[in-house]
């Protein structure tokens, strides 16, 4: 267990990652002017978004005792 942080606040972080992740690889997609490359940063943001959503459903479904930071 790691002090301070609980199974929601892990979830939070990493939505946030996933969201880092869609901006990046969105900012790279719009200045690539290789369309091969472009698409592949395309592909790196939607597997990006699918886990963002997927970790978005986790979250949602946590227990309310998976909210509370425990010592």
């Amino acid at each position: 267990m790691i002090l301070g942080f609980n199974a929601d606040e892990v979830f939070r972080v990493a939505i946030e990652i996933e969201n880092n992740g869609i901006l990046f690889y969105q900012k790279a997609y719009e200045f690539l002017q290789d369309e091969n490359l472009k698409q592949v940063f395309l592909e790196l943001k939607d597997k990006e978004e699918k886990h963002r959503t997927a970790f978005q459903d986790m979250r949602a479904r946590l227990p309310e005792s998976a909210r509370r930071i425990t010592d």
